[in-house]
């Protein structure tokens, strides 16, 4: 950010005095500047978790959310692929339970998720972890990295009716144009394998319905509350 600075004022100092460019180089200092010197005051980061069924609005909430807080976003469906070696929007052909949805890459992916949240919270960096995260022990891996670190850590339990998630997942599917690749017939399989919220997360856990209107308003005002 420095550096960027610095060929700006040059910019700046070459450009005619009233000029649109030379202006506009001026406010790009600035900026840069600005940048830098918020990245050196103390910082305490927030680790935050999605969790819920496909098509219950997890990556649609942590995109609004993320920049609200000034936070990193790490999306598992994304994580996932990168494993493998695809791009976001590759097709894997994988079948449920199998390719990239077995047990063993799962575990990968959840793995590379906290190895990522680790050195984020580390650098001073806020971290929404964007996945279905409906294992506790998935769960409980990132709610003792918080603690392990001091950081306030909280849960966005995302909820909606069967059928309006039903009705996400196959907009989806039609659009070709996201990450996930979780059809109706995941979405008919996760709540056999859904464990649900022990004592010792349901102080951390903030049940949000995201069909609701006012849902970003609502989750950012929960999360400030609950780790402020």
């Amino acid at each position: 950010a420095l550096v960027r600075a610095k060929v700006a004022a040059l910019s700046a100092r070459q450009a005619p005095v009233g000029s649109v460019r030379r202006d506009a180089s001026v406010a790009d200092c600035l900026r840069y500047l600005d940048w830098a010197t918020a990245r050196l005051l103390p910082r305490r980061p927030v680790l935050l978790l999605t969790c819920g069924l496909s098509g219950s609005g997890k990556s649609w909430l942590a995109r609004r959310v993320a920049p609200a807080l000034d936070a990193l976003q790490l999306r598992s469906d994304v994580e996932r692929k990168r494993l493998a070696g695809l791009e976001p929007l590759a097709d894997s052909r994988s079948q449920p339970d199998g390719g990239l949805y077995t047990l063993e890459h799962n575990e990968r992916t959840y793995a590379r998720l906290r190895s990522c949240a680790e050195a984020a919270l580390a650098g001073g960096e806020s971290v929404v972890v964007d996945a279905a995260f409906l294992r506790r022990h998935e769960r409980d891996d990132f709610s003792d990295l918080a603690r392990r670190r001091g950081t306030p850590f909280a849960i966005m339990h995302c909820m909606a009716p069967d059928q309006v998630l039903r009705e996400r997942v196959s907009m989806r599917a039609a659009r070709l144009d996201d990450a996930s690749e979780a059809g109706l017939d995941v979405l008919a399989r996760q709540p056999t394998y859904w464990e649900g919220f022990d004592a010792r997360e349901q102080p951390s856990v903030l049940t949000l319905d995201t069909s609701r209107d006012d849902l970003v308003d609502r989750a950012l005002a929960a999360i400030r509350a609950r780790t402020t």
